[in-house]
């Protein structure tokens, strides 16, 4: 039973901050805080707006500079692999040259021997 007034109690209590509240914003007083608030609010949007919309600008920016930054190095590695395959390339002809080169003559030199035995 005690709960039951405890609940009545602020459910009239409710009823009656309810209707403080909205004769307070229908009052000429009431109005202009109402009026106040939607300036406030419209305030803060804006406000609110122009920062996403700079902080948006520098995002793009930044992701603008990791892209520009990214190409950069990109093509520093293009560079450097194709040196070094061209190095390695250089390299591997000398080598695959000096190597038909000493076939050669290995096979000149047992022709050479072969001559020698069979004359």
């Amino acid at each position: 039973m005690n709960s039951q007034r405890s609940n009545a109690w602020k459910f009239w209590l409710g009823i009656a901050a309810g209707a403080a509240a909205g004769y307070y914003l229908n009052s000429d007083e009431g109005r202009r805080a109402r009026r106040q608030a939607v300036t406030k609010a419209n305030e803060y949007g804006t406000q609110i707006q122009e920062k996403a919309q700079v902080t948006y600008q520098q995002a793009a920016e930044n992701v603008n500079g990791v892209l520009e930054k990214g190409k950069e190095q990109a093509g520093r590695f293009q560079k450097q692999a194709k040196s070094t395959i061209n190095q390695v390339s250089s390299s591997l002809k000398s080598t695959v040259d000096a190597s038909t080169k000493a076939v050669k003559k290995s096979v000149k030199e047992g022709q050479e021997k072969i001559n020698t035995i069979t004359v």
